[in-house]
């Protein structure tokens, strides 16, 4: 009886230790560790992939993620992209992949607000510079467009029509109150339309000339014309 039972045990240890062997074998574990950089015990023969995304486990606990940015055969190299403050890896922790996260779409948007900030809103630079190119030389074509037209049509009140901004408002009152006076064809709408863009742009430029020269560097507000994407950046530093 005794016998059977030593034969058995003795089995169940030979069954036992290569799957605990090997289940310890498979296991991703951190082998050496250089700042925010790591090598771990495998690589591309075990399907370890670039760019995919780990969970860092430290007694049973996730203390952070990684990526994989190098691989070899057996081994490969990790930056941590997020780590508990209270934590610090260790020789030995684990890591299991994170399959919740699309790492290529990450990337892509890491690239893109790389590409939108860096081209757009240059450190220390004032964002409202191109606030006032825009405004200025859409008053200054706006005031040239009513000046020409002015001239081209034969207003006999030329003077007070080329006055920037409020001019065009000016001729059309001096029509109103004038017993004989009558609009060119079409002359009441051009009027119009051209004091209500001069206003506009004169309104524009006034805030734009505020800003600019109120603006200082690391301004928790902004407003920023966003030329490659055809919109405007509007941020706010907390």
């Amino acid at each position: 009886m005794k016998h059977r039972i030593f034969m058995i045990s003795l089995l169940a240890i030979f069954i036992l230790l290569p799957t605990s062997l090997f289940s310890q074998s498979n296991k991703i574990t951190i082998i050496k560790i250089a700042g925010d950089r790591f090598a771990i015990n495998q690589g591309s023969k075990q399907d370890i992939k670039i760019n995919t995304y780990y969970f860092i486990i430290q007694k049973n606990k996730s203390i952070g993620r990684a990526k994989v940015i190098n691989i070899h055969e057996n081994i490969s190299a990790l930056q941590i992209i997020s780590l508990n403050p209270k934590s610090k890896i260790s020789i030995g922790d684990e890591l299991i992949l994170d399959t919740t996260f699309d790492s290529e779409a990450e990337d892509l948007l890491r690239q893109h607000e790389s590409n939108l900030f860096n081209s757009n809103l240059p450190l220390n630079k004032n964002p409202y510079s191109i606030h006032k190119k825009i405004s200025g030389y859409g008053l200054f074509s706006s005031w040239i467009i009513t000046a020409l037209g002015s001239g081209i049509m034969g207003d006999q009140m030329f003077g007070t029509t080329v006055i920037p901004v409020v001019g065009p408002f000016v001729t059309m009152q001096r029509i109103e109150n004038d017993p004989n006076g009558t609009y060119l064809p079409g002359g009441k709408g051009l009027l119009t339309v051209s004091g209500i863009v001069q206003s506009s742009f004169a309104v524009y430029y006034i805030y734009s000339l505020i800003s600019y020269s109120n603006w200082k560097p690391h301004s928790r507000f902004s407003i920023t014309p966003m030329m490659n994407y055809h919109g405007i950046l509007i941020s706010y530093n907390f």
